[in-house]
């Protein structure tokens, strides 16, 4: 495969919001849009008070128009000024660790590994599996699959039950200063890996995460499917911190010097995601 060694990227001449500041913006137009909402909608508060008391009427009204109004518009002005910085290279190199935890994935690992092995990423990428306890032949097939693809795969067990203890003992074997986590049935795009590490090496130093687009390959299969996509990001895009939306596809940057017990903490979070933490960059 032949890469350019010095792509050419022509700049693009756009004005870049830091993610704080497009925090701050978004949740200031939103607030500023819900008292302006508050008060065109007076009228038909009072009159709704008038049957069932104020505090029921401002109850239903905040809950089918405020509230909505207010997420509507800070997702609207987020949308707006998400203008990414253009990528400083194209073809980056940096060694890559993919952590995947699986349970009785051993009808999907092999694909998975399939799609990994084919990304037209430069860079080393080194696998490393944590098999959550598995009682059917996920590590097996995992092995001879990588074996076959010649792909760098290492298998850990990890027997206590939850995905987030299975990735922060996955952690603990990182070598490389950035991580992608996967899903075991997760298929990733052909540039999926090298997409993923240019935009974080783009990014702001102040920006440790980054999440890929997801699309559902059995959309239209059954009702189930088919509402999955309307809540998947559609953008790779930088996060300070991904952990309120289930995303299958994730990338961590670690401080540039670090130890294991430095990069991974689990907390006592209800949300799987969220026992993941991790040191500013």
């Amino acid at each position: 495969m032949n890469l350019p060694l010095q792509p050419n990227l022509s700049p693009r001449n756009t004005f870049y919001v830091p993610v704080v500041a497009k925090f701050l913006i978004s949740h200031g137009f939103a607030a500023l849009w819900m008292v302006v909402s508050v008060y065109v909608s007076l009228p038909w508060l009072y009159d709704l008070a008038d049957v069932i008391t104020f505090p029921v009427a401002l109850l239903i009204i905040g809950g089918i128009a405020y509230i909505p109004g207010y997420l509507n518009a800070f997702l609207v002005i987020s949308l707006i000024l998400d203008r990414q910085p253009p990528f400083k290279t194209e073809w980056p190199y940096e060694p890559v660790t993919i952590l995947i935890a699986c349970r009785n994935e051993e009808n999907k690992i092999v694909n998975t590994l399939h799609y990994i092995k084919n990304q037209d990423y430069p860079g080393d990428i080194h696998v490393v599996l944590i098999d959550n306890g598995s009682i059917d032949r996920t590590s097996e097939e995992a092995k001879i699959t990588a074996e076959c693809l010649g792909l760098s795969l290492r298998i850990i067990r990890e027997e206590v039950p939850g995905k987030f203890n299975a990735l922060n003992t996955g952690l603990k074997e990182v070598n490389t200063r950035y991580v992608i986590t996967l899903d075991a049935d997760t298929l990733l795009h052909q540039s999926a890996v090298r997409y993923l590490v240019s935009r974080i090496l783009s990014a702001p130093d102040d920006v440790c995460a980054v999440a890929g687009a997801v699309l559902v390959r059995n959309s239209r299969k059954n009702w189930l499917t088919k509402i999955q996509p309307k809540f998947r990001k559609p953008v790779i895009s930088n996060a300070v911190y991904s952990g309120t939306a289930k995303l299958a596809v994730r990338m961590w940057r670690f401080p540039s010097s670090f130890g294991s017990s430095q990069h991974y903490v689990d907390t006592l979070s209800p949300s799987p995601m969220k026992r993941l933490r991790f040191l500013p960059c």
